[in-house]
Formats: C-alpha cells, sequence, structure tokens
C-alpha cells in the first residue's frame, strides 16, 4: 500500500522508481523504494545493486512551457539541488559537488547520479544516492578511476526519507528559478562550487568519434560543457560525451 505524505510516496519493493512513477505521474509528485530490484544508471543503461538503506527516488514534473525550453539542463538542476540538500545536511563540511553531466561526488568518490527520462507530458527525475553503503565498484574514467563512496562512510547519517524532503525543497525552489530565470542563473554557483571539475583544468572528453582534451571552461547556457582546446579558435561545445 501506498503511504502519501505531502505528494510522497514510500514502497517497500518496486523494480524501478522511474518506471512505477510514470504509471501514477502527477506534477511535482516523489516516490521512494525501500529497495530496487532493477534499477538503471545513466551511463549505458547498466543495472546498479539495490543495497537497503541507499536512496532510490523519483518524480514526476508536468512539462510546461516554460520547462520545455529548459528541458536539456534538468539532470544538471537535479544534481546541483541534490548537492545543496546533502551540504545543509553536511553544513559544507564535506566537499560534495556534480559532475557533468549526471554525477554526484562526494570527497572525490561516486556517490550517486541521475536519470532523467521523458513519459508523455511529465519529466521523470530519478536519483540514487549510497546514503548507507557503497558497493565495492570502481568505475572507469577516461579521467581516472573512481571508487564509490557513501556518505554514512564519511561520519553522517541521512536516511532517504529526510533526504528527500531537503532534495524536494532544492528541486522544486530551483525548477521554479530555472523556469523563470533561465539556466544562466545558476552558472556562477555551478562554475566555482558545485562542480567536480574546476575552471581551468585540464580533461579529456570521450565522444562517439573521438577523444578530446582541453581546458574546461565552464557550461553554457543550455548546460552544454565548453573545453578549449589547443589550435582551436573557438571553444568546442561538448553536448553528451563520458568523461
Amino acid at each position: 500500500m501506498f503511504n502519501i505524505f505531502s505528494k510522497i510516496i514510500i514502497e517497500d519493493k518496486v523494480q524501478s522508481t522511474n518506471e512505477t512513477i510514470k504509471g501514477i505521474a502527477q506534477n511535482n509528485l516523489f516516490l521512494i523504494a525501500k529497495e530496487q530490484t532493477s534499477g538503471k544508471t545513466a551511463k549505458k543503461k547498466v543495472e546498479w545493486k539495490s543495497e537497503k538503506g541507499n536512496l532510490y527516488l523519483s518524480s514526476s514534473h508536468k512539462i510546461t512551457k516554460s520547462l520545455e525550453k529548459q528541458i536539456q539542463t534538468i539532470g544538471l538542476i537535479a544534481c546541483y539541488s541534490a548537492v545543496e540538500a546533502l551540504k545543509k545536511r553536511t553544513k559544507g563540511k564535506l566537499q560534495i559537488e556534480s559532475k557533468w553531466p549526471n554525477d554526484i561526488m562526494i570527497q572525490g568518490k561516486k556517490l550517486g547520479g541521475i536519470l532523467c527520462e521523458r513519459h508523455e507530458n511529465f519529466l521523470i527525475i530519478g536519483i540514487g544516492l549510497n546514503l548507507k553503503k557503497a558497493p565495492k565498484k570502481t568505475f572507469s574514467g577516461i579521467n581516472g578511476d573512481i571508487s564509490a563512496g557513501s556518505l554514512r562512510e564519511f561520519g553522517y547519517r541521512l536516511s532517504p526519507k529526510k533526504f528527500t524532503k531537503l532534495y524536494r525543497k532544492e528541486l522544486l525552489k530551483n525548477i521554479k528559478i530555472l523556469k523563470r530565470n533561465g539556466f544562466e542563473y545558476f552558472l556562477t554557483d555551478m562554475h566555482l562550487e558545485a562542480n567536480y571539475f574546476k575552471l581551468g583544468q585540464e580533461i579529456s572528453i570521450k565522444g562517439m568519434l573521438r577523444t578530446l582534451t582541453g581546458t574546461f571552461i565552464g557550461l553554457d547556457k543550455n548546460g552544454f560543457l565548453l573545453l578549449d582546446i589547443e589550435g582551436n579558435r573557438k571553444p568546442t561545445t561538448i553536448k553528451t560525451a563520458e568523461i
């Protein structure tokens, strides 16, 4: 049975929170699962092991005309909202950042990630976080391997329900700002405080056809990554890639 409080639903077990919420989607509805048996990640849509006590959460949001214009940036906004919620819990004592385009990092480790999907006239935002326990897993990245980390290993306890309340507040606030002011409103904070990659850092990007190496110079108004590559007269815009 569903337990509903302030448009937040808690289920004991589902195959996928994203798939479950599609069947009951309404504006600003949030669904938590205590256990998820067939979760997916954005990267290659691989299955993710479900550890009890971690976060498996999806939310549905009606796609209005103003949100439609910014829809390609919503994954970044969700990451940013999660980072802000976690910073409030840890009082800024941990290095918690978003890693373009959809990862959430803690002290240099992968804490979780975002998966956004479109379903009819709703936007579905899925988020998974290692609140209690991280899998013994290393993610191979073009800029070096990254291990999984959890909030608990750094001395902080946070239940999925409490995180959802913090995150829901941040996400709904930021979606409202996004629709009114556009993605550019968030760029300064994302560049200086909330981004795993720092301005001026040399990074490599693995695209579909080739690997590019250059200097990270920020994100543009569409949420695309900007890379300054030696020999190019203009910054190279990266819409999607593996980092």
